[in-house]
């Protein structure tokens, strides 16, 4: 680690003593002795071709609404649901008399089969926001016609 640390130092003052700055050394290329900058490779704007990006924006359509609506309702009904099923299902648990329990028991089943359905309705409201994001692929010619290129 020493030894790579005084070379690369040792290199470093040979580049400094010869009067090129360190923004000319280029490292697996050829050197520029002396500091001269070379003027020959020079390339102006007007000879590139000029592309425009084309941007897309996410934009809210309806179906993209419909489906972040359906997912925050059918969440918020399967969240209550389910903790109407726990809470009957803890008394079902605390209770001694037998016609309680049965009744306790099948008001757990009834929660927890409406808490079921109504995380089916978010899982649905979720691939209906998910392919609201879907669109078609854009042709090259639509970009030729909104991006007309630039003639010099």
């Amino acid at each position: 680690m020493i030894i790579s640390r005084l070379i690369l130092t040792a290199l470093l003052l040979c580049c400094c003593s010869q009067g090129q700055g360190l923004e000319n050394l280029q490292i697996g290329g050829n050197f520029s002795y002396g500091g001269a900058i070379d003027t020959t490779h020079k390339s102006f704007p007007d000879t590139l071709m000029i592309k425009h990006a084309v941007t897309h924006t996410i934009k809210f359509n309806s179906q993209r609404i419909f489906g972040l609506g359906m997912m925050a309702a059918f969440g918020a009904l399967s969240y209550y649901f389910h903790n109407k099923a726990e809470t009957s299902y803890c008394a079902y648990l605390r209770t001694g008399k037998i016609s309680e329990m049965e009744h306790l028991f099948s008001r757990a089943e009834r929660f927890d089969q409406y808490a079921g359905w109504s995380y089916f309705g978010a899982g649905l409201g979720f691939i209906i926001t998910a392919l609201s994001f879907y669109e078609k692929p854009i042709e090259k010619t639509e970009i030729l016609k909104n991006h007309p290129m630039e003639e010099p």
